[in-house]
């Protein structure tokens, strides 16, 4: 995956996905568990690469969705929960959708949208909580707390390293650590809206998977590939 702070986009590097065989697609398995697999066998494998860091490898990356995760089932997020993402494009919106959509449902919010847009949004996306990146967004936080949601405070790691530290409430109860059901949504994105409300668009784990096996078989990609997207992560694939 290679990301570049003009280009705030990105899809998968081919080699999460070239992994899998016709055994594993019937296995059905989610993103989370291709990472892990992939990590498994290259952990020193860029998986994301950027101008602003030193690549994270797909043992890094592994370790990043692993301890996020943690922290969201703590707080009572289970794998149907519904978290908002607005952040600044870039590599670390990037990675917390990533993280989001492997453990629960990632809904990531475009950064330019103005505050009654993003009330819309809040009061239309049936959100739990809403990621936002260490003291940015002051008013769509209050627009959450208004609405008794979460707010979970994203920490960039610093040191040049691609990396975030989550601060969120512990939940009296935590919440089980299930895997996503594959056909399940990883991601919900949303039209433009522009002329009309935006309607939700839902992507499985099986649709994205599916997707990048078929990127990787038209561009006939490999592991020594580095793929370059200059679409923000709120863009519907079918818009890119």
């Amino acid at each position: 995956m290679l990301l570049d702070n003009e280009t705030p986009g990105a899809t998968m590097c081919s080699e999460s996905f070239h992994a899998r065989d016709h055994g594993e697609l019937e296995a059905r398995l989610t993103i989370g568990q291709v990472v892990a697999r992939t990590a498994s066998r290259f952990p020193n494998q860029p998986a994301i690469v950027s101008s602003a860091f030193e690549p994270l490898t797909y043992g890094g990356l592994e370790r990043q969705l692993n301890a996020i995760r943690r922290r969201l089932r703590l707080a009572g997020f289970d794998c149907n929960t519904r978290i908002g993402v607005l952040m600044p494009n870039g590599p670390e919106a990037v990675l917390a959708i990533v993280a989001v959509a492997c453990c629960s449902i990632a809904v990531p919010l475009d950064p330019r949208l103005s505050l009654p847009e993003i009330e819309q949004r809040l009061d239309m996306l049936n959100l739990s909580a809403l990621v936002v990146l260490q003291g940015s967004a002051p008013e769509a936080r209050q627009a959450a707390a208004r609405r008794r949601l979460a707010v979970i405070e994203a920490a960039p790691v610093g040191q040049g390293q691609l990396g975030l530290e989550i601060a969120v409430q512990v939940a009296g109860s935590p919440a089980i650590d299930a895997e996503p059901d594959p056909r399940s949504p990883a991601f919900i994105l949303q039209t433009s809206g522009t002329t009309a409300q935006p309607k939700l668009i839902p992507f499985s784990h099986d649709n994205m998977l599916a997707a990048a096996e078929r990127l990787q078989a038209w561009f006939g990609l490999t592991s020594r590939d580095r793929c370059l997207s200059v679409s923000p992560p709120t863009i519907p694939m079918d818009s890119k």
